[in-house]
């Protein structure tokens, strides 16, 4: 995704998605954005009145799934260590190999 790309979506402007996606896609960045609660209810009441209970908890599910990738990385992620022996041009190709 380009940089301006990253930026529209973060913003949500309405008039660029159809209205039920921008539903969605506005529950979710508040969800994550207010750890769990749904401050604004007329959202929350569009949302539930634009998807069936099984796919709000779809939905749910992918938020969740996304919040918990995002902390996890967010906490762990630190660079990858190689062991010192390692390096891209002292390994071996596979025609050296035969």
């Amino acid at each position: 995704m380009s940089e301006e790309e990253i930026y529209r979506l973060a913003a949500l402007p309405s008039d660029q998605f159809e209205r039920r996606e921008w539903v969605a896609l506005a529950y979710a960045r508040d969800w994550a954005l207010f750890q769990g609660q749904t401050p604004d209810q007329e959202l929350a009441a569009e949302f539930e009145r634009s998807y069936s209970d099984e796919q709000r908890r779809s939905i749910q599910a992918w938020i969740t799934a996304a919040n918990f990738a995002n902390r996890f990385n967010n906490t762990f992620m630190k660079p990858l260590e190689l062991p010192q022996a390692y390096s891209p041009s002292s390994n071996s190709s596979d025609s050296e190999r035969e």
